[in-house]
Protein backbone atom coordinates (compact mmCIF):
# COMPACT_ATOMS: atom_id res chain seq x y z
CA UNK A 1 0.00 0.00 0.00
CA UNK A 2 1.05 3.53 -1.34
CA UNK A 3 0.73 6.22 1.48
CA UNK A 4 0.51 10.30 -0.30
CA UNK A 5 3.19 12.58 0.18
CA UNK A 6 3.00 15.97 -0.55
CA UNK A 7 3.64 17.66 -3.79
CA UNK A 8 7.71 16.78 -5.20
CA UNK A 9 8.09 14.10 -2.92
CA UNK A 10 7.83 10.34 -3.63
CA UNK A 11 4.84 7.76 -2.53
CA UNK A 12 5.44 5.95 0.79
CA UNK A 13 5.07 2.33 1.22
CA UNK A 14 3.36 1.18 4.62
CA UNK A 15 7.22 0.02 6.13
CA UNK A 16 8.48 3.44 5.39
CA UNK A 17 5.45 5.56 6.51
CA UNK A 18 5.75 3.28 9.83
CA UNK A 19 9.27 3.93 10.01
CA UNK A 20 8.96 8.16 9.35
CA UNK A 21 6.47 7.55 12.29
CA UNK A 22 8.90 5.95 14.31
CA UNK A 23 10.92 8.98 14.15
CA UNK A 24 8.41 11.13 14.53
CA UNK A 25 8.09 9.19 18.15
CA UNK A 26 11.22 9.24 18.65
CA UNK A 27 11.68 6.02 19.05
CA UNK A 28 13.78 5.41 16.17
CA UNK A 29 16.09 8.35 15.29
CA UNK A 30 17.13 9.49 11.99
CA UNK A 31 20.11 10.85 11.23
CA UNK A 32 19.88 14.79 9.32
CA UNK A 33 22.12 17.48 8.47
CA UNK A 34 19.58 19.76 10.51
CA UNK A 35 20.59 18.05 14.00
CA UNK A 36 24.69 18.06 15.22
CA UNK A 37 25.94 14.60 14.05
CA UNK A 38 29.66 13.25 13.37
CA UNK A 39 30.01 14.80 10.20
CA UNK A 40 30.01 18.17 11.40
CA UNK A 41 31.89 17.12 14.16
CA UNK A 42 34.91 15.46 11.03
CA UNK A 43 34.68 18.79 9.69
CA UNK A 44 35.28 20.95 12.94
CA UNK A 45 38.52 18.78 14.03
CA UNK A 46 39.31 19.93 10.26
CA UNK A 47 39.18 23.04 10.79
CA UNK A 48 41.04 23.28 14.26
CA UNK A 49 43.65 21.66 12.23
CA UNK A 50 43.87 24.57 9.79
CA UNK A 51 41.03 24.08 7.02
CA UNK A 52 39.66 27.44 7.52
CA UNK A 53 36.40 28.46 8.72
CA UNK A 54 33.67 25.90 8.79
CA UNK A 55 31.01 27.02 5.69
CA UNK A 56 27.90 25.50 7.41
CA UNK A 57 26.30 26.51 11.06
CA UNK A 58 26.65 22.44 12.46
CA UNK A 59 30.37 22.66 11.98
CA UNK A 60 30.83 26.20 13.14
CA UNK A 61 28.64 25.46 16.29
CA UNK A 62 31.34 22.76 16.82
CA UNK A 63 34.32 24.45 16.21
CA UNK A 64 33.39 26.59 18.27
CA UNK A 65 32.76 24.01 21.39
CA UNK A 66 36.21 22.68 20.89
CA UNK A 67 37.73 26.14 20.98
CA UNK A 68 40.84 27.47 19.43
CA UNK A 69 44.31 25.36 21.02
CA UNK A 70 47.79 24.72 19.83
CA UNK A 71 47.17 20.78 20.39
CA UNK A 72 44.47 19.04 20.03
CA UNK A 73 43.54 15.24 20.84
CA UNK A 74 40.68 13.55 19.47
CA UNK A 75 40.09 10.12 21.17
CA UNK A 76 37.54 7.35 19.17
CA UNK A 77 36.43 5.38 22.00
CA UNK A 78 34.56 2.98 19.83
CA UNK A 79 30.80 1.48 21.18
CA UNK A 80 31.03 4.20 23.62
CA UNK A 81 27.24 5.50 23.24
CA UNK A 82 25.14 7.41 25.61
CA UNK A 83 24.15 4.41 27.25
CA UNK A 84 27.39 3.28 27.99
CA UNK A 85 28.56 6.82 28.83
CA UNK A 86 25.86 6.87 31.49
CA UNK A 87 26.98 4.60 33.80
CA UNK A 88 30.47 6.30 34.54
CA UNK A 89 30.44 8.41 37.86
CA UNK A 90 29.11 12.06 36.92
CA UNK A 91 32.40 13.37 39.03
CA UNK A 92 34.68 10.99 36.46
CA UNK A 93 36.34 13.29 33.77
CA UNK A 94 34.55 12.13 30.78
CA UNK A 95 30.81 13.05 32.06
CA UNK A 96 31.94 16.12 34.13
CA UNK A 97 33.53 17.32 30.59
CA UNK A 98 30.68 16.15 28.73
CA UNK A 99 29.06 19.33 26.18
CA UNK A 100 26.49 17.65 24.58
CA UNK A 101 25.37 14.18 22.49
CA UNK A 102 25.17 14.16 19.05
CA UNK A 103 24.01 11.57 16.19
CA UNK A 104 26.09 9.27 14.31
CA UNK A 105 25.84 8.50 10.74
CA UNK A 106 23.10 5.67 9.59
CA UNK A 107 24.15 2.88 9.43
CA UNK A 108 25.21 3.03 12.86
CA UNK A 109 28.69 1.01 12.23
CA UNK A 110 31.93 1.38 12.86
CA UNK A 111 33.26 1.06 9.05
CA UNK A 112 30.89 3.83 8.10
CA UNK A 113 31.28 5.93 10.89
CA UNK A 114 35.03 6.00 11.08
CA UNK A 115 35.12 6.93 7.15
CA UNK A 116 32.77 9.90 7.68
CA UNK A 117 35.20 11.00 10.75
CA UNK A 118 37.97 10.15 8.52
CA UNK A 119 36.72 12.17 5.13
CA UNK A 120 34.42 14.68 6.32
CA UNK A 121 31.52 13.07 4.06
CA UNK A 122 28.09 11.46 4.92
CA UNK A 123 27.80 7.59 3.77
CA UNK A 124 25.78 8.87 0.55
CA UNK A 125 28.78 10.33 -0.39
CA UNK A 126 31.90 7.82 0.74
CA UNK A 127 30.10 4.93 -0.27
CA UNK A 128 31.13 2.50 2.86
CA UNK A 129 27.76 0.82 3.54
CA UNK A 130 28.19 -1.56 6.61
CA UNK A 131 30.46 -4.03 7.48
CA UNK A 132 29.81 -5.81 4.53
CA UNK A 133 29.83 -3.58 1.53
CA UNK A 134 28.74 -5.33 -2.00
CA UNK A 135 31.31 -3.99 -4.53
CA UNK A 136 30.12 -4.17 -7.95
CA UNK A 137 33.32 -3.81 -9.71
CA UNK A 138 35.03 -6.97 -8.21
CA UNK A 139 31.26 -8.82 -7.78
CA UNK A 140 31.54 -9.23 -4.44
CA UNK A 141 31.00 -8.87 -0.70
CA UNK A 142 33.97 -7.50 1.27
CA UNK A 143 34.51 -6.11 5.00
CA UNK A 144 36.74 -2.91 4.03
CA UNK A 145 37.89 -2.76 7.48
CA UNK A 146 40.08 -5.68 7.65
CA UNK A 147 39.87 -5.75 3.89
CA UNK A 148 38.32 -9.30 3.52
CA UNK A 149 36.15 -10.89 1.24
CA UNK A 150 32.98 -12.19 3.05
CA UNK A 151 32.83 -16.04 1.72
CA UNK A 152 37.17 -16.96 1.43
CA UNK A 153 38.04 -14.30 4.67
CA UNK A 154 41.01 -13.53 1.98
CA UNK A 155 42.80 -10.33 1.66
CA UNK A 156 40.85 -8.22 -0.95
CA UNK A 157 44.46 -7.39 -2.33
CA UNK A 158 44.53 -10.54 -3.78
CA UNK A 159 42.20 -9.07 -5.95
CA UNK A 160 44.20 -6.07 -6.78
CA UNK A 161 41.73 -3.90 -4.78
CA UNK A 162 42.76 -0.74 -3.54
CA UNK A 163 40.94 0.35 -0.58
CA UNK A 164 41.34 4.29 -1.03
CA UNK A 165 39.90 3.66 -4.73
CA UNK A 166 36.58 1.86 -2.67
CA UNK A 167 36.53 4.73 -0.23
CA UNK A 168 34.64 7.91 -1.96
CA UNK A 169 36.49 10.50 -0.67
CA UNK A 170 40.06 11.56 1.14
CA UNK A 171 41.80 11.65 4.24
CA UNK A 172 41.23 15.08 6.16
CA UNK A 173 44.25 14.20 8.27
CA UNK A 174 46.36 14.86 5.09
CA UNK A 175 45.49 18.93 4.90
CA UNK A 176 46.39 19.77 8.80
CA UNK A 177 48.67 21.84 8.68
CA UNK A 178 49.58 20.51 12.24
CA UNK A 179 52.65 17.82 13.40
CA UNK A 180 49.68 14.84 12.99
CA UNK A 181 49.81 11.17 14.95
CA UNK A 182 47.67 9.00 14.47
CA UNK A 183 47.45 5.87 17.49
CA UNK A 184 46.08 2.42 16.87
CA UNK A 185 46.16 -0.29 18.81
CA UNK A 186 49.22 -2.32 17.64
CA UNK A 187 47.01 -5.09 16.14
CA UNK A 188 45.63 -2.37 13.60
CA UNK A 189 48.21 -0.20 13.09
CA UNK A 190 49.71 -1.55 10.00
CA UNK A 191 46.12 -2.57 8.44
CA UNK A 192 44.85 -1.39 4.95
CA UNK A 193 42.25 0.48 6.85
CA UNK A 194 44.63 2.56 9.39
CA UNK A 195 46.43 3.29 6.47
CA UNK A 196 43.78 4.80 4.60
CA UNK A 197 42.22 6.86 7.82
CA UNK A 198 45.95 8.38 8.19
CA UNK A 199 46.46 9.08 5.00
CA UNK A 200 50.06 10.43 4.51
CA UNK A 201 50.78 11.42 7.98
CA UNK A 202 52.61 9.38 10.91
CA UNK A 203 51.52 6.96 12.69
CA UNK A 204 52.13 4.49 16.10
CA UNK A 205 51.21 1.52 17.61
CA UNK A 206 50.38 0.89 21.54
CA UNK A 207 50.14 -1.52 23.46
CA UNK A 208 47.70 -0.28 26.38
CA UNK A 209 45.74 2.61 27.33
CA UNK A 210 48.58 3.59 29.75
CA UNK A 211 51.48 3.25 26.96
CA UNK A 212 49.27 5.49 24.97
CA UNK A 213 48.95 8.12 27.57
CA UNK A 214 52.74 7.91 28.54
CA UNK A 215 52.84 8.49 24.57
CA UNK A 216 50.80 11.72 24.61
CA UNK A 217 52.54 13.05 27.39
CA UNK A 218 55.65 12.60 26.29
CA UNK A 219 54.63 14.04 22.75
CA UNK A 220 53.18 17.38 24.00
CA UNK A 221 56.32 17.56 26.13
CA UNK A 222 58.49 17.09 23.23
CA UNK A 223 56.49 19.37 20.88
CA UNK A 224 57.74 22.82 19.32
CA UNK A 225 54.90 23.34 17.21
CA UNK A 226 51.12 22.86 17.42
CA UNK A 227 50.30 19.34 17.08
CA UNK A 228 46.77 17.48 16.75
CA UNK A 229 46.88 13.59 17.98
CA UNK A 230 43.89 11.01 17.01
CA UNK A 231 43.59 8.00 19.56
CA UNK A 232 41.19 5.00 18.33
CA UNK A 233 40.19 2.63 21.39
CA UNK A 234 38.26 -0.32 20.69
CA UNK A 235 38.15 -2.14 23.91
CA UNK A 236 34.15 -0.98 24.60
CA UNK A 237 33.16 -2.14 21.56
CA UNK A 238 34.87 -5.87 21.42
CA UNK A 239 33.33 -6.35 24.92
CA UNK A 240 30.29 -5.17 24.30
CA UNK A 241 29.90 -7.60 21.12
CA UNK A 242 31.04 -10.48 23.71
CA UNK A 243 29.00 -9.66 27.06
CA UNK A 244 26.53 -7.22 26.31
CA UNK A 245 26.23 -3.41 26.23
CA UNK A 246 24.90 -2.99 30.17
CA UNK A 247 27.80 -5.67 31.37
CA UNK A 248 30.27 -5.32 34.06
CA UNK A 249 32.96 -5.64 31.57
CA UNK A 250 31.84 -3.07 29.78
CA UNK A 251 31.60 -0.86 32.94
CA UNK A 252 35.25 -1.59 33.71
CA UNK A 253 36.37 -0.93 30.17
CA UNK A 254 34.50 2.65 30.53
CA UNK A 255 35.77 3.28 33.62
CA UNK A 256 39.18 2.44 32.37
CA UNK A 257 39.26 4.98 29.81
CA UNK A 258 37.36 7.66 32.07
CA UNK A 259 40.69 7.28 34.76
CA UNK A 260 43.31 7.10 31.68
CA UNK A 261 41.89 10.41 29.94
CA UNK A 262 41.19 11.96 33.65
CA UNK A 263 44.75 11.08 34.39
CA UNK A 264 46.27 12.42 30.83
CA UNK A 265 44.44 15.72 31.49
CA UNK A 266 45.58 16.14 34.86
CA UNK A 267 49.28 15.45 33.68
CA UNK A 268 49.53 17.76 30.59
CA UNK A 269 48.02 20.84 33.62
CA UNK A 270 45.21 21.92 30.34
CA UNK A 271 48.30 22.37 27.06
CA UNK A 272 46.56 20.19 25.46
CA UNK A 273 42.28 20.65 23.83
CA UNK A 274 40.89 17.09 24.34
CA UNK A 275 38.21 16.18 22.17
CA UNK A 276 36.02 12.45 23.18
CA UNK A 277 33.70 11.07 20.94
CA UNK A 278 32.47 8.08 19.82
CA UNK A 279 31.59 6.14 16.17
CA UNK A 280 28.61 4.11 17.78
CA UNK A 281 26.45 2.93 20.73
CA UNK A 282 25.22 -0.77 21.66
CA UNK A 283 22.10 -2.33 21.57
CA UNK A 284 21.54 -6.18 22.94
CA UNK A 285 19.64 -8.54 20.97
CA UNK A 286 17.79 -11.18 22.77
CA UNK A 287 17.88 -14.68 21.60
CA UNK A 288 14.42 -14.12 20.25
CA UNK A 289 15.46 -11.61 18.46
CA UNK A 290 18.50 -13.40 15.92
CA UNK A 291 17.49 -13.93 12.56
CA UNK A 292 19.15 -16.20 10.03
CA UNK A 293 19.16 -15.99 6.30
CA UNK A 294 20.34 -19.57 5.15
CA UNK A 295 22.36 -19.47 2.13
CA UNK A 296 20.48 -22.17 0.74
CA UNK A 297 17.13 -20.08 1.44
CA UNK A 298 14.77 -19.41 -1.61
CA UNK A 299 15.03 -15.69 -1.03
CA UNK A 300 18.46 -16.02 -2.94
CA UNK A 301 16.77 -16.85 -5.96
CA UNK A 302 15.32 -13.62 -6.32
CA UNK A 303 18.63 -11.72 -5.76
CA UNK A 304 21.10 -10.89 -8.01
CA UNK A 305 23.58 -10.71 -5.39
CA UNK A 306 23.43 -11.86 -1.53
CA UNK A 307 22.71 -9.58 1.19
CA UNK A 308 25.05 -7.44 2.46
CA UNK A 309 24.90 -4.73 5.08
CA UNK A 310 25.42 -5.73 8.64
CA UNK A 311 23.15 -6.65 11.56
CA UNK A 312 20.20 -4.18 11.76
CA UNK A 313 20.51 -3.19 8.18
CA UNK A 314 20.53 -5.50 5.12
CA UNK A 315 20.70 -4.69 1.35
CA UNK A 316 18.64 -6.36 -1.28
CA UNK A 317 19.61 -6.01 -4.73
CA UNK A 318 16.42 -7.49 -6.42
CA UNK A 319 16.21 -9.53 -9.93
CA UNK A 320 13.32 -7.57 -12.11
CA UNK A 321 10.03 -7.95 -11.32
CA UNK A 322 10.91 -10.11 -7.73
CA UNK A 323 10.12 -7.38 -5.28
CA UNK A 324 7.04 -8.44 -4.20
CA UNK A 325 8.46 -11.68 -3.55
CA UNK A 326 11.61 -10.79 -2.26
CA UNK A 327 9.75 -8.93 0.42
CA UNK A 328 7.35 -11.40 1.45
CA UNK A 329 10.42 -13.68 2.09
CA UNK A 330 12.45 -11.41 3.75
CA UNK A 331 9.45 -10.38 6.10
CA UNK A 332 9.06 -14.29 6.35
CA UNK A 333 12.60 -14.48 7.51
CA UNK A 334 13.08 -11.90 10.35
CA UNK A 335 9.19 -12.24 11.46
CA UNK A 336 8.27 -8.84 10.15
CA UNK A 337 10.39 -7.31 12.47
CA UNK A 338 12.20 -4.84 10.09
CA UNK A 339 11.12 -2.30 8.03
CA UNK A 340 11.83 -3.13 4.10
CA UNK A 341 12.27 0.02 1.94
CA UNK A 342 13.14 1.39 -1.11
CA UNK A 343 16.24 2.54 -2.36
CA UNK A 344 14.14 5.80 -3.35
CA UNK A 345 12.61 5.96 -0.04
CA UNK A 346 15.78 5.94 1.39
CA UNK A 347 16.51 8.73 -0.58
CA UNK A 348 13.46 10.73 0.71
CA UNK A 349 14.40 10.25 3.95
CA UNK A 350 17.84 10.96 3.52
CA UNK A 351 18.92 7.57 5.16
CA UNK A 352 22.65 8.10 4.08
CA UNK A 353 22.58 11.47 4.18
CA UNK A 354 21.90 14.95 2.22
CA UNK A 355 22.15 15.75 -1.68
CA UNK A 356 22.92 12.80 -4.82
CA UNK A 357 24.53 10.05 -4.39
CA UNK A 358 27.59 8.98 -6.52
CA UNK A 359 27.30 6.13 -8.67
CA UNK A 360 29.05 3.80 -6.57
CA UNK A 361 26.76 4.21 -3.02
CA UNK A 362 24.05 3.57 -5.62
CA UNK A 363 24.80 0.70 -6.89
CA UNK A 364 26.34 -0.72 -3.60
CA UNK A 365 23.75 0.14 -1.85
CA UNK A 366 20.70 -2.18 -3.67
CA UNK A 367 17.12 -1.51 -4.76
CA UNK A 368 15.60 -3.08 -1.42
CA UNK A 369 16.75 -1.82 2.16
CA UNK A 370 15.44 -3.85 5.75
CA UNK A 371 16.16 -1.89 8.23
CA UNK A 372 15.69 -3.71 11.95
CA UNK A 373 12.40 -1.67 14.04
CA UNK A 374 14.66 -2.34 17.48
CA UNK A 375 16.75 -4.75 18.78
CA UNK A 376 16.05 -7.88 16.20
CA UNK A 377 18.96 -8.80 14.06
CA UNK A 378 19.70 -10.82 10.95
CA UNK A 379 22.98 -12.48 9.51
CA UNK A 380 23.31 -13.99 6.05
CA UNK A 381 27.10 -15.51 6.62
CA UNK A 382 27.62 -15.87 3.14
CA UNK A 383 28.04 -19.18 0.89
CA UNK A 384 29.89 -21.07 2.86
CA UNK A 385 27.68 -20.95 5.58
CA UNK A 386 29.93 -19.26 8.55
CA UNK A 387 29.35 -16.50 10.38
CA UNK A 388 29.71 -15.19 13.91
CA UNK A 389 27.38 -11.97 14.50
CA UNK A 390 24.42 -13.80 15.35
CA UNK A 391 26.80 -14.89 18.35
CA UNK A 392 27.58 -11.55 19.95
CA UNK A 393 24.66 -9.91 22.56
CA UNK A 394 25.38 -6.40 21.35
CA UNK A 395 25.01 -5.34 18.13
CA UNK A 396 24.75 -1.87 16.30
CA UNK A 397 24.33 -0.44 12.56
CA UNK A 398 20.35 0.25 13.61
CA UNK A 399 18.33 3.65 14.28
CA UNK A 400 17.27 3.17 17.62
CA UNK A 401 18.35 5.88 19.91
CA UNK A 402 21.03 3.82 22.02
CA UNK A 403 22.97 3.61 18.39
CA UNK A 404 22.65 6.66 17.39
CA UNK A 405 23.37 8.96 20.06
CA UNK A 406 27.29 9.61 20.47
CA UNK A 407 28.54 11.97 23.38
CA UNK A 408 30.73 14.91 22.57
CA UNK A 409 33.37 16.13 25.16
CA UNK A 410 35.67 18.50 25.48
CA UNK A 411 38.28 19.16 27.79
Amino acid sequence: MMRQMPAGQILLTDDASALAAAFNAGTLIRPTAGHLNLVDLSLAIAAANGAGTPRDAGPRRLADAIGPNDHLIVVMADGMGMNVLGTLPRQGFLRRHLRMSIHTVFPSASAVALTTLATGEWPSRHAVTGWWTYVPELGLAGALLPFVMRDSRRSLAELGADLGLLIHGRPLLDSSERDVLALHPKQFCDSPYSKFFSGQRRRAPYASLEHATRLLIARLRDATGPTYTYLYNHRIDALAHRYGAASPEVREAAADLDRALGELYNATAGKARIVVTADHGLLDAAEGSKHLIPPTDRLLDDLSAPPTGDSRVQYLHVKGGAEASVRERFGDLVERRFYVITFDEAHELRLFGPGAYPGAARARIGDLIAISKGEDVVEYPGADGSGNMLAQIAHHSGLHPDEMLIPLIVA
